[in-house]
């Protein structure tokens, strides 16, 4: 099945619609695949530093109570380089606590780990950054974390974690403060913090002040980052989006220590992150790992740049695979339509062509010509050498018509042996006309056969003639047919030409009519001898139509023989006829020759011979008093089969007679092939006789060549006076026939004819 070359893109972009669906769902499904990933990572990595932070600030507590039952032990017997010495002990155990401190109700330093003189001690009451937390811590028997500030003696970051001391009678006696590296978190695995993490965010949900912040941009300053609190409407934000995200009131989220993540933009440093937070309901913390979400992008798009590889590799072979298939149809379709507006064996443009090319030729040609050639008895080539040569014949005019032509012409092959030329040079249309006929005889396609090309030329001019491409070859066509009546020539429109063309439809469609009405009628012109004795008559049509009167027989004979009617009108002449003489041979009891003419078309009926001789015998009238005329062009069309049809008429005692001798295409030797008995000369050799010397030379020659080939009778016609009588009688002509003796008659008058006459022979009883 033959695709269309149009649909074959449709079907190409129908394929890469899916494949392009596929490939943004294939690369959907990796962006989900990654993001759910590193979620899924993120959130493990949240949960292990949650635990940590967890475990370490529950090992803080405990460190805490072991310093104050130790210290209870002893109760005042302590003393401060002992207690120094507890501290750096109980440091030199956890990497994570930076220093250890015993801090008065009034919040100055009673003792401290690090090595620093009095002075730069602050006071914890009236320091801004640890106010409010050592006053939480005074009034709390839980753990108190306080806020991240530089420790300004160690330049470190620490976050304190602060547990009153009470006396025996329950008030605060002391505060216990561990300080807690807030950068250099010795607690966390060091695998969760090479993990990918972009930051660790422990955030303190009472104040929303940064706890441990670590991050791998170096471009920002963590006193700023430790001193800001995050905004409030950020901080609501992000609630409502683990709301959104996990489908959970935050209040369930945060009882519940579930781990949700959300995507956000940090109001840290202004980027889009993967947050995967959990709440800390002991310590009143959020820990939250910070995945960077450009970095899930970018995984994202290298995986799915594969399947973009994949994509765009397919999309190119199948362009190609495509591309190469609408080409193949491209060419295909050029082909056809090549084909089907051009000739295939001269590749001239064809009538179809003519049609779809005219209005635009016509546009830039507002005065032109349309020449209608036809190739004289083209059929004669064909039938006597076969169809190729029919076709190198063709294919040589068409090469000799493009090398007459010039610009602006335009050449068709519109049927067998037609061809139109489209030119707008109208001032020497007679020249040009001559130069194409002189230009197509010279031509010698078959080689030693001798084939003389002539050409019949219709001309029909635009605007004066026709207003469209179908007037004009129908108008061109007229002319031609006016032209081929002479042969060899050419012929202009012209409107008078045209009423007899449609005067000679309106002749054909009355054909059926005059035969059901008896229009047709036969007259007989006597065939002398030159003692006035009648040899036999030649029975003649006539026609006599009641809608146009008398129709002269050159003028219905070639119309009828054009329409195919000719079986059917000859028939009708041939039962007449012979009924009509059977007739007056009765009448007379004379018997006499009838001559009848039998038309080409009749004679290459199917099994003319035998269908001839049935009908024959139907009637009384002998074989040996028929004699059948047909002319030469009887012996263009399949030779073989007329001789053997000419054979089975003799052989049964009919004669036969060459019509118009001279005036067709015999041959002398196609002249010793075929059996004739007859041989009548015709009578436009006859009219100049009297005064053209040529002629006679004619006239002579035809006679001896009868002589020679032994015909049993030599016959001429249209003889008009005693002069060409006597003249024809001198040549050796055997028998006349012509107004000198008689005009054609009808059945009755040519009763009486023969009853004047003699004619050599009578009827028995």
């Amino acid at each position: 099945m033959r695709i269309n070359f149009r649909n074959n893109w449709f079907i190409f972009f129908i394929i890469m619609f899916f494949m392009l669906c596929l490939y943004i769902y294939a690369s959907y499904s990796v962006w989900q695949e990654t993001a759910e990933g590193h979620r899924i990572a993120n959130e493990n990595r949240t949960r292990l530093i949650a635990k940590s932070t967890e475990g370490f600030l529950y090992q803080v507590e405990i460190i805490q109570e072991l310093i104050e039952e130790t210290l209870r032990i002893r109760e005042k017997n302590w003393t401060l380089s002992e207690i120094k010495t507890l501290f750096d002990k109980t440091i030199s155990m956890n990497e994570a606590i930076h220093a250890l401190a015993l801090i008065s109700p009034e919040g100055e330093f009673l003792i401290s780990s690090l090595d620093e003189t009095p002075e730069k001690r602050p006071n914890l009451l009236e320091n801004e950054t640890t106010r409010e937390t050592f006053l939480e811590t005074l009034a709390s028997e839980s753990l108190v974390m306080g806020r991240t500030y530089l420790l300004a003696l160690s330049d470190d970051f620490i976050f304190p974690v602060r547990q009153t001391l009470f006396d025996p009678a329950g008030n605060p006696a002391a505060v216990l403060t561990l300080a807690v590296h807030a950068q250099e978190i010795a607690f966390i695995d060091d695998d969760i913090l090479n993990s990918g993490l972009d930051s660790i965010h422990i955030l303190r949900s009472k104040d929303r002040y940064p706890l441990i912040f670590i991050s791998n941009d170096e471009s920002l300053k963590l006193s700023d980052v430790y001193n800001t609190p995050i905004p409030e409407e950020v901080y609501r934000d992000s609630l409502s989006r683990m709301e959104r995200s996990s489908g959970l009131p935050i209040e369930k989220i945060m009882d519940e220590e579930r781990i949700v993540s959300f995507r956000t933009t940090s109001a840290i440093d202004g980027q889009s992150y993967l947050i995967s937070s959990r709440y800390l309901n002991r310590y009143e913390l959020w820990v939250n790992s910070y995945l960077r979400y450009d970095r899930i992008t970018k995984e994202a798009t290298r995986d799915s740049l594969w399947y973009l590889v994949f994509f765009m590799g397919t999309a190119l072979i199948l362009y190609l695979l495509f591309l190469y298939i609408y080409r193949i149809e491209k060419r295909k379709k050029e082909d056809l339509e090549h084909r089907a507006s051009h000739d295939n064996l001269t590749e001239l443009h064809n009538r179809d062509s003519l049609y779809l090319m005219y209005d635009d030729w016509r546009q830039n040609n507002s005065s032109h010509a349309a020449l209608l050639i036809d190739i004289d008895n083209f059929s004669y080539i064909n039938d006597s050498f076969g169809h190729r040569a029919g076709d190198t014949v063709i294919k040589a005019i068409a090469k000799s018509l493009r090398s007459v032509i010039e610009d602006g012409d335009s050449l068709f092959r519109v049927d067998g042996d037609e061809f139109v030329l489209l030119t707008p040079r109208v001032d020497n249309l007679e020249g040009f006309c001559t130069r194409i006929q002189k230009e197509l005889s010279l031509l010698d396609p078959l080689r030693y056969s001798r084939v003389t090309i002539s050409t019949s030329i219709g001309i029909c001019l635009y605007p004066q003639d026709a207003s469209d491409i179908e007037e004009i070859l129908i108008h061109s066509n007229i002319s031609l047919t006016e032209a081929k009546k002479k042969k060899n020539s050419f012929c202009f429109f012209s409107e008078s030409m045209k009423a007899e063309f449609l005067r000679k439809i309106e002749l054909e469609k009355e054909i059926d009519t005059g035969l059901l009405h008896d229009e047709f009628s036969i007259v007989y012109q006597p065939q002398m001898k030159i003692d006035n004795t009648m040899r036999g008559v030649e029975a003649l049509l006539r026609w006599n139509n009641g809608r146009f009167g008398f129709i002269p027989p050159d003028v219905f004979i070639p119309i009828v023989e054009a329409s195919g009617k000719m079986n059917k009108v000859g028939d009708f002449l041939i039962r007449r006829a012979l009924t009509e003489i059977c007739s007056v041979q009765q009448k007379t009891g004379k018997l006499f020759n009838l001559a009848l003419n039998i038309s080409v078309m009749q004679f290459m009926e199917k099994d003319f011979a035998n269908s001839f001789i049935s009908l024959v015998k139907e009637f009384d009238l002998p074989a040996g008093l028929i004699t059948l005329e047909v002319t030469e062009s009887v012996f263009i069309n399949e030779l073989d089969y007329v001789v053997s049809q000419l054979d089975r008429l003799i052989e049964k005692g009919f004669t036969i007679s060459m019509d118009d001798f001279g005036t067709g295409y015999s041959s002398l030797s196609m002249l010793r092939k075929i059996p004739i008995d007859e041989l009548k000369i015709d009578k436009t050799f006859v009219d100049d006789i009297n005064s053209d010397e040529s002629a006679q030379h004619m006239v002579r020659t035809i006679i001896s060549i009868g002589k020679i080939l032994e015909y049993k009778t030599i016959l001429a016609e249209g003889v008009e006076n005693e002069d060409q009588l006597q003249l024809l009688h001198s040549f050796g002509c055997d028998s006349y026939q012509g107004y000198h003796f008689s005009k054609p008659l009808p059945e009755n008058d040519l009763l009486e004819y023969v009853k004047s006459h003699q004619t050599g022979r009578k009827k028995r009883d």
